[in-house]
């Protein structure tokens, strides 16, 4: 792939990416604003936990869906020679550990990077949202009431 045709095509999956994990992240408030109108007044410490696991369950989930969207990539393209080491590679490119032992050939290299940005954007984006969750939880719980 041409360096015009990675920008492009990389700038255009990681764009898919962030709408993605901006999808779940709205419909995870919808469905924690609707649990949190069953809560007791002031939640309780167990209530506060489960709003929280709610709102990891969505986040894992966006961030899960994007791994096998790259990882379906690697192997269309042949970058990867099986759908292990395509999972494998796309975690460590995701999460930009980069461990470096599976590399992507120069058509592909600067594409590869948008994964990346993808991972370091999804990952900022979900940990706003987990603050603004428990903010909210632990206000209206003053710290839970057991």
């Amino acid at each position: 792939m041409a360096l015009g045709e990675q920008i492009i095509w990389g700038s255009v999956f990681m764009g898919l990416c962030l709408m993605l994990e901006t999808g779940f992240l709205v419909w995870a408030s919808t469905v924690l604003s609707r649990a949190g109108r069953r809560l007791s007044t002031p939640p309780t410490t167990l209530q506060i936990g489960w709003m929280m696991i709610l709102a990891l369950f969505f986040i894992v989930l966006a961030h899960t869906i994007q791994v096998l969207i790259w990882s379906t990539i690697w192997t269309r393209y042949g970058a990867v020679s099986d759908w292990n080491e395509a999972i494998y590679f796309s975690l460590v490119t995701y999460t930009t550990v980069g461990y470096g032992d599976l590399t992507l050939g120069p058509g592909l290299r600067v594409f590869g990077t948008f994964a990346g940005v993808a991972g370091v954007l999804g990952f900022g984006i979900s940990s706003a949202f987990l603050i603004a969750v428990m903010s909210r939880l632990l206000q209206a719980g003053m710290f839970g009431q057991d």
